[in-house]
Order: structure tokens, then C-alpha cells, then sequence
């Protein structure tokens, strides 16, 4: 046994009270596969018994080799080569009388050790597909499933030769997959894929094995997220004819003592059940040094073979939720996240950024968990950070309105947090900007003032003068953030890495250059893109916040744009190298605010058009089919949505969205051109953000008596129905964003990234029409269900005193206030209401 791996697997939980957690329904059916490429293209290694699989007592082999069962089963599986079917049962007892036999070798005392108290059983449920995965529904089968053995896993298993499976596995209780395929048809891939869902299923399993089997041989895959591996394809008969079970025979025994450094279980998540539901919908139990968040849903999870991002809600009565963010880093990385948001607060909190209560790699044993790959040696950390704020979903938002105003005060909070504190975000996305913020409370900690956002430019509603200023936004996910060090040949370095979400991204970032010169010599586009100036009423307001001399600053004069010199002909142009520069953050607000206000659905909404319903799709068609270009020869679809007429860019909108698309083109115009090439640059690094935010506040000013109520939650798409769209609640999208080197370094992530962020931003809700019947059910669970076959002696019950959080930089004790600022979020009844309207 592996010493190093001493309680590996998660004793049980404490019993809880009520859950109100539903971890099934938190997103729409209909999954997108990040790891399609690497799971057709696996790798098979002829040392992988030797690097992935533990050794197993020899005895115990050559007698499971001599028992005539063995036999006769094995003679079966290689006689079906024609039909699966016929492998389920042989297969599953030949792997189940495997597993008595390796759980029989194990000492009672080495049991203890590793946290198992039953056998793993091997189970056909071909027919049935595992239930209760996080997030969606892949609908995946795979022909048999190893889960620790109790009475609720037995009770699954099918009855006689052909029966069918009275209860469906669940995803967390899945500890290995098998793919039984006849000769001619590949099996590989299928079982790559299944375990990509497992892993993403299991943030509990860092680690994962799988089986792929054929008339003639057979193949164990190990999966972690640094990607997938594949032992050679090992026959079932030797060269002299006798069974060859060795190599099987170590992949079951590795399911229950793996090799040390393979971490195939994290014991700081575990998860619970609820007890009157054998088998239910999982909530998670999650230690963060001396901390435990109990109830916890799972809301996000990314790529397998990536980051796997995975985020955790955990609710609490009477107060807003506590977010957990936890994915596998590159080590070696010159910024972390939470160091750069310690850092960003460290003068006092800045409004507007999320804040960290606590962040550490996740520990094994004094042993950080780790996997590097052997191809690149990279090496992947996992990394968990507990959030102390809260908001919603952009699609959520209950007016356009509100909508302006955050993307005003996302504007102001960003070319602060650059300006002040010296971090430029680089991934601004409508994945990574909440609204309606909820704000905790650090006794003890003050707010670092920041300057006047939308609520103190219009006046509503007041503030008292002590009260610091509360935006309507709140920026999240600071993974590809870098900190601005002036004159610092790293910090280029680092603003040299093209990073961003394919819908979103700048175009200039995408290509690792400015946009085409054709655009970026054009006269008439830099006189259009001169800086706004305001109407009379809202420069009035702006100058009663800001100052008189904030306004001028930015102002042009004749021969200006944004203050920078207007190239008038080619020769002028300055080719400069290329950096991530403010602006082009601004510029993906600038995209986010198109496909946000492109699809949200008015309350009074006319009825689509077959032109506007033929536009919106030819408009979301550019936005979604833009990825990261893999050479210069690749063009930007969505510059056809910003070069174009006043007329043709409202074109998609609908009829009641006519001034917001006004707006929306004016501040195009101030994206087009390509400021990076002027003969001498805007003075300002936030010239674009001033001119933005100049447009926004004269729509506000102009609108503030015309709002327009939206249906929160309800999107058009692009066949001109209604869909439902949007998360309750901010996720993190570290997964859904292409990162690249420098230019023509891309390669093709982009495009399988890009499907995830369309599948991700049409249909995330549907958890809201199911969650009352698990409410229900959560409601009559007086305890949960915890994981049966753990021994709780093992380190002892858990502490369940709560304790105050102490940020690693921000001193003070954590509270989380009941109260939301900027606005309420809609609430599930109101929500229900507008969704039946529609």
C-alpha cells in the first residue's frame, strides 16, 4: 500500500439539516464537448502499467488466473464479436470477483487507512445513463459502471441474464467506466469521453481510471487534467495461450490504492445525499483550511483536460451565498488570482471587484496536489479561493436600464482598478461581469473610495456622506489578469499574451495586431470617433460629479482624436508592437453589451419580424462563429456588424430596442478604428472608456423617465423564439476563454472553446422549473445521506464550529449582509411570473 495515500478518500460527512440544494439542475440539457480532440487523439503508452498502475500481490493474480469462472467468462468476451450485449455480464462479474478479490488482500488496518469499507461492484447499465450530473445533461452510457458496493448501489443491479437496471447510478458515486465494444467498431474515444464527464462530475477525484474492452483485448485509460493516456491494447491470451490478467488485475487494485503521486481522491469534498433519497442529487461538504462550507451546489465546471474550473455555491439561510472557486493552475505563473485581488484591495476594498476570503492549493497528505505533463512538463496545481461577493447574470437584468448603468460603472471600476491599483483585467466577458451585487461585510476593513459612479452622477437614490459608493457591478474571475508594472520588461512580457473569450475578445488581441489597415488609415473613421460630448442636462450632471476639468481632459480639438494625431494617409501610420491595451478591454465591454442587449426580451415586446428574426440571426451567426485566427489570413466576422450603416445595425434589433441600438452604434463608431497605429497615441489610457461611458450616461439622461422592463431570464435567439437564458447567479468561465502566446501561437483552441460559449449562453436556466419538486424533497429531509462506505474514524468527525474569516492581506472578520446593492435581483416567484407571460 501506498503510505503517502493514507486517507485518500473523504470520511463521512457530519448529518446535516435541511439541504434547499439541488446540484442537477443547475443548466439546460444539451452539452458541448471542450476535449472532442484529445479524446479521438490519445495516447498510448507502453510503460503505462509501470508509471500509472499500482502492483498488486502476485499471488492473488495467478490464482484469479486459475480459477475456471475466470475462464469461462474471459472465452465468452472473446467469442462476441458481433454483439455486445453478450460481454455486459461476464465482463461485469469477471471485474466484480476481481475487485472482492483485491479489497479481500487488503488488510482491515490499510482499509482504515485508505477510508473503504466496501468493495467496488461492477454493474451493467448500459441502458440506463448514470444520473445527477452537476450541470446539464450529457445523456452519456457507458456499458458498466464500478461504485463502491451498499445496499443502494446492489439494489441497482439488473436481474437475470436480460434485466433491465431499476435505478439509475449516479454520477458521484461512479468510480471507474467500462466501454465494451464487438470487433470493427471503436470503443477508445467513447470511454476517453466518459471519463472526461466523470471528472468533471467528481471534483472530489482529481484522478480517473477507465476500460475499454474488445473480443480480443483490452485497455485502461487514466485521466487527470493534464489530459488523457491509454495503456497499448493488452490481449487476453498470452503468446502461449494462457489469460492475461496481470495488467487488469492492477487497474482494479489501483481503483482502491492508486500509485502516490496519481491523487486520484481529494478528501477536503465530499459529497452527501440527501437521506430520504437513496442515491439523490449531491450537495458537497468542502474544507478550506480550517474552514468547512457545508451544502454546497455545484454551478460551473469547465474543461477536464484544462483548468477544470469547477464553482460551488453554498447557501445559507438569511444570507447571500459564499462562492468556491477551485481548478488546476499552471505553477510557475507570474500572477495568481487571489494574490492580485489581495493586491488590488490591499489599499481598502475597491467596489466593484470581487473579494477573496481565503485561497490555497489543496493539500494531501502535507503534499500539494499536483499533476504535470509529460510532454510539456507543466505543471497543474490545484488551487481553491472562497469569494466573499455575489451578483447576477447580465441576462437577468430587469430593465435596460439597469443595464446601462452597470455597464457605466463597469467602465468606471475598471480604468480605476487599472489606474489606481494597476491591474488590468484582460478578459472581460459577459461571464466575468455580474450585476446587482451583493457586498459582505469585513469588520474592520475600510472601503477605498472610489470615483463618482452612475448612481452619484444621476442622484438615485442618495447616499449619506460616510456611506461609501456602491456600484452596480462586480468583476470576477481575475485568472488572466495581469499587474501593470511601469517599465518593467515582464509586465510586457506578460500584456504580449493574447488572452480573451472568443465572442468577446478585442479584435485587435485576436489577431495580435490592430485591425486592417484599411480600416485604421481611414480619415473619416477617426473624425467619427472624435470624443462625444454630452447634452446640456447630462454634462451638467457629469461636471457636478466629476469636475469641470475631468470633462475637458478628454475633449478633441480639430486635429484630434481621443487627443491622439489623426493619421490622414498610409505613410503616417506607426507600426508599434503589439500589447494588451487598455482599451481593448473596453472594446469587450463593448461586445458584451452587443449580445447582452442584442437578445434580452422587452416585457412589452412585439412579435418578430421575418426580417428582424433573419437579422438577428445573421448577427449572432458573426458574433458566435468568431474564434482565435490561427494566421494573418483569417478576418473577423464581427467587423460586418460594427462597419456598417445606422440603419443596418439596428436591422436585428427589436422595435422598442430602436435608441438602445443608437446608442450601441454610436459607441461602435468609437471602437472601429485602431488607435494603437496613430502618429502620436490618446494621452489617456482610458480615452475609450470616457467616450463610452459619455454615450451611456447621455442615453440614461435622456431615458430616465422611459425605461424599458425586461423579461429576466428570457432571451430571443436566433430562430426567433423566446429561450431561456442566463444563470440566477455569476459562474466563472475560465474554461470558455481561448489563451494563446503571441501571434501564431493560437492554434485551434479557440474554436471548440467558441461552441461552449454559444451552448453555455442560450439555455442556462432550465433548473428553475424543476427546482420546487427537489425544494419539496429537500424540505421533508430532516438529515442527509452521507457516504457509506468511509470509515469516520478514520481522522474523526469534523469540527463544525463556524469560524470567523481572516483574508490572507485584509484583516477583519467576514459577515455577509442580507441586502444586495444596486437594485434587487428578481426573485424566483417573479421570475416564474414573467416566464409564464412568455
Amino acid at each position: 500500500m501506498s503510505s503517502a495515500e493514507r486517507m485518500r478518500t473523504p470520511p463521512p460527512a457530519d448529518q446535516q439539516g435541511e439541504s434547499g440544494v439541488d446540484a442537477n439542475e443547475t443548466s439546460a440539457t444539451g452539452m458541448s464537448f471542450e476535449g472532442t480532440k484529445e479524446a479521438q487523439n490519445f495516447v498510448e503508452d507502453p510503460d503505462f502499467a509501470k508509471s500509472y498502475l499500482s502492483q498488486c500481490k502476485g499471488t492473488i493474480v495467478k490464482r484469479i488466473k486459475a480459477d475456471s469462472k475466470a475462464l469461462e467468462r474471459v472465452d465468452t468476451i472473446s467469442n462476441a464479436t458481433t454483439r455486445e450485449d453478450v460481454m455486459y455480464r461476464p465482463l461485469a462479474d469477471l471485474l466484480s470477483d476481481i475487485s472482492k478479490d483485491m479489497f479481500d488482500s487488503i488488510s482491515s488496518e490499510d482499509r482504515k487507512s485508505l477510508g473503504i469499507a466496501h468493495a467496488i461492484v461492477f454493474i451493467d447499465q448500459h441502458d440506463a445513463p448514470p444520473s445527477h450530473f452537476p450541470v446539464g445533461d450529457p445523456r452519456d452510457k457507458p456499458d458498466l459502471v464500478g461504485a463502491f458496493s451498499d445496499k443502494d448501489v446492489d439494489k441497482t443491479k439488473p436481474k437475470g441474464q436480460k434485466g433491465k437496471v431499476s435505478q439509475k447510478i449516479p454520477y458521484h458515486r461512479l468510480e471507474t467506466v467500462v466501454e465494451a465494444k464487438p470487433e470493427h467498431k471503436t470503443g477508445g474515444p467513447q470511454c476517453a469521453t466518459y471519463l472526461y464527464r466523470l471528472q468533471q462530475a467528481r471534483p472530489d477525484r482529481p484522478g480517473a481510471y477507465g476500460l475499454y474492452v474488445r473480443p480480443k483485448f483490452y485497455q485502461i485509460f487514466y485521466s487527470n487534467p493534464v489530459g488523457i493516456k491509454a495503456s497499448e491494447h493488452i490481449f487476453w491470451y498470452d503468446a502461449e495461450g494462457e489469460l492475461n490478467l496481470d495488467v487488469l488485475c492492477k487497474y482494479v487494485y489501483s481503483l482502491y490504492d492508486p500509485p502516490k503521486d496519481l491523487f486520484l481522491y481529494d478528501p477536503s469534498v465530499k459529497w452527501v445525499e440527501p437521506l430520504d433519497q437513496a442515491l439523490g442529487p449531491p450537495s458537497w461538504t468542502i474544507t478550506v483550511g480550517d474552514d468547512v462550507y457545508e451544502g454546497a451546489a455545484i454551478e460551473f465546471i469547465g474543461n477536464a483536460w484544462g483548468r477544470r474550473t469547477t464553482v460551488f455555491r453554498v447557501e445559507r439561510d438569511g444570507f447571500p451565498p459564499i462562492i468556491i472557486k477551485e481548478g488546476y493552475v499552471e505553477s510557475g505563473r507570474r500572477y495568481e488570482e487571489s494574490a492580485l485581488l489581495n493586491h488590488a484591495h490591499a489599499p481598502g476594498f475597491l467596489p466593484g471587484v470581487v473579494r477573496v476570503v481565503s485561497a490555497e492549493d489543496v493539500q494531501l497528505d502535507g503534499r500539494t496536489i499536483a499533476f504535470q505533463d509529460p510532454s510539456s512538463q507543466v505543471t497543474k496545481t490545484k488551487r481553491r479561493v472562497v469569494l466573499a461577493d455575489t451578483g447576477v447574470d447580465l441576462e437577468h437584468a430587469r430593465s435596460v436600464n439597469d443595464l446601462m448603468k452597470t455597464f457605466y460603472d463597469v467602465l468606471e471600476v475598471h480604468r480605476t482598478l487599472a489606474r489606481e491599483r494597476h491591474v488590468l483585467h484582460r478578459d472581460m466577458s459577459i461571464f466575468n461581469i455580474l450585476m446587482y451585487p451583493t457586498h459582505a461585510t469585513c469588520v474592520g476593513a475600510r472601503w477605498q473610495d472610489c470615483p463618482p459612479l452612475i448612481d452619484d452622477i444621476l442622484g438615485e437614490p442618495k447616499r449619506s456622506a460616510d456611506a461609501p459608493r456602491t456600484p452596480r457591478c462586480l468583476l470576477i474571475d481575475f485568472d488572466h489578469s495581469a499587474k501593470l508594472v511601469e517599465n518593467d520588461e515582464a509586465t510586457q512580457q506578460d500584456l504580449r499574451h493574447r488572452t480573451g473569450t472568443p465572442l468577446y475578445i478585442a479584435r485587435a488581441v485576436a489577431a495580435g495586431e490592430p485591425p486592417d489597415a484599411s480600416y485604421a488609415v481611414n480619415v473619416e473613421a477617426f473624425e467619427d470617433a472624435k470624443m462625444p460630448l454630452l447634452s446640456p442636462e447630462a454634462k451638467q450632471l457629469y461636471v457636478n460629479a466629476y469636475g469641470e476639468d475631468r470633462y475637458n481632459r478628454y475633449n478633441d480639438v480639430e486635429s484630434t482624436c481621443h487627443g491622439g494625431t489623426i493619421a490622414l494617409n498610409k505613410r503616417d501610420r506607426r507600426e508599434r508592437p503589439f500589447y494588451h491595451r487598455w482599451e481593448y478591454d473596453a472594446e469587450s465591454v463593448f461586445w458584451t453589451m452587443y449580445s447582452v442587449l442584442l437578445r434580452v426580451l422587452p416585457k412589452e415586446s412585439s412579435s418578430e419580424t421575418e426580417p428582424t428574426r433573419k437579422a438577428l440571426a445573421q448577427a449572432w451567426k458573426s458574433l458566435n462563429e468568431h474564434t482565435i485566427p490561427d494566421d494573418d489570413s483569417a478576418s473577423d466576422p464581427r467587423e460586418s456588424l460594427i462597419q456598417r450603416s445606422h440603419k443596418r445595425f439596428r436591422a436585428p434589433f427589436l422595435p422598442e430596442m430602436n435608441d438602445v441600438a443608437t446608442t450601441l452604434h454610436k459607441i461602435a463608431l468609437q471602437v472601429i478604428p485602431s488607435y494603437a497605429v496613430m502618429p502620436s497615441l490618446p494621452p489617456y489610457e482610458d480615452h475609450l472608456h470616457e467616450a463610452m461611458q459619455r454615450l451611456i450616461l447621455d442615453y440614461l439622461v435622456a431615458h430616465r423617465d422611459h425605461d424599458i422592463p425586461l423579461q429576466p431570464g428570457m432571451l430571443r435567439n436566433t430562430g426567433g423564439r423566446v429561450e431561456e437564458g442566463g444563470r440566477e447567479h455569476g459562474m466563472f468561465a475560465s474554461e470558455l476563454r481561448s489563451t494563446t502566446g503571441p501571434k501564431g501561437q493560437a492554434g485551434g483552441v479557440g474554436r471548440s472553446l467558441k461552441k461552449a460559449t454559444t451552448q453555455d449562453s442560450v439555455s442556462r436556466s432550465s433548473r428553475k422549473r424543476a427546482a420546487p419538486e427537489h425544494e419539496e424533497s429537500s424540505q421533508r429531509a430532516a438529515k442527509k445521506r452521507i457516504q457509506p462506505y468511509r470509515y469516520a474514524t478514520a481522522t474523526g468527525p469534523h469540527d463544525r464550529r463556524r469560524r470567523k474569516h481572516d483574508p490572507p492581506v485584509l484583516k477583519g472578520q467576514w459577515e455577509w449582509p442580507a441586502e444586495p446593492a444596486g437594485g434587487q435581483p428578481p426573485s424566483d416567484d417573479e421570475a416564474g411570473d414573467d416566464e409564464a407571460d412568455a
